[in-house]
C-alpha cells in the first residue's frame, strides 16, 4: 500500500505512468524526490538573486569591486552581521571589523569613520586587494598563480583575520594557523558558497 500511495502521487504531479510501470514505484518515487530537491534548490538561487538587488552593502560594494561581490559580502556578514556600529573586543570596528593600525594604514580618514558603511566598506575592500598582492609578491606570481580561486580566498582570509606576517610564518599553510583563523575561514567561504561564490 505504502508503494502505491508513492506510485499515486508521482503519477499525479508528473504524468510518468508509463515510466513507473516500467522501473517500479521506488524509482518513480526517487525521481519525484529530485526533482522536488531542485525545485527548492531554484527556489533558494532566485530568493538570493532578489536579496542581491535590494541589498544596499551590496551598492557599496559595486562601487569599489563588483566583480568579488559575493566574496566582500560574505566578509561583512561574518564579520559584522551587517552592524555597522559593531565592536569587536579588540576593539575593531564597523562593517569589515577594521582595527585602528590598519586603518590608517589605509587610509587618512579619521578612525570614527569607520561607523560609516561607505568608507568601512571601502578600506575593508582596499585591505583585502592589499592582503592579495602581498601574497603574490611574497609566494612569487608562479606559487600564487598554481593556487586555485578558492585557495587564494582562503589565504586572504586568513591573513585578514590571524594577520598576514603570522600567515607568512606559517610558510602560507592555513592549517597552522590559530583555531579561531582556520574557522573563520571556514564560515566565511561558507556563506559565500551561499551567496553564489565558489562556482
Amino acid at each position: 500500500m505504502k508503494k502505491e500511495n508513492k506510485f499515486l502521487r508521482c503519477g499525479l504531479k508528473y504524468g510518468v505512468w508509463l515510466l513507473a510501470s516500467i522501473i517500479g514505484a521506488d524509482s518513480c518515487y526517487n525521481f519525484y524526490r529530485h526533482a522536488k530537491d531542485r525545485e527548492r534548490q531554484e527556489a533558494t538561487r532566485q530568493d538570493s538573486n532578489a536579496e542581491r538587488r535590494t541589498d544596499g552593502i551590496y551598492e557599496i560594494i559595486d562601487r569599489h569591486d563588483e566583480k568579488n561581490r559575493d566574496f566582500y559580502r560574505a566578509v561583512v556578514r561574518v564579520e559584522s552581521s551587517d552592524n555597522p556600529r559593531a565592536v569587536s573586543r579588540a576593539g575593531a570596528r564597523g562593517l569589515m571589523q577594521i582595527m585602528e593600525g590598519t586603518w590608517k594604514d589605509m587610509t587618512n580618514l579619521p578612525y570614527e569613520a569607520a561607523f560609516e558603511p561607505e568608507q568601512n566598506v571601502e578600506v575593508g575592500v582596499r585591505y583585502l586587494n592589499w592582503i592579495a598582492d602581498y601574497i603574490e609578491k611574497s609566494m612569487g606570481s608562479e606559487g600564487w598563480e598554481r593556487l586555485s580561486s578558492e585557495e587564494g580566498k582562503m589565504l586572504v582570509l586568513a591573513g585578514y583575520n590571524g594577520g598576514v606576517g603570522r600567515l607568512r610564518k606559517n610558510e602560507w599553510k592555513i592549517e597552522r594557523m590559530p583555531q579561531e583563523t582556520r574557522n573563520y575561514v571556514e564560515k566565511v567561504m561558507e556563506e559565500y558558497g551561499r551567496l553564489g561564490g565558489q562556482k
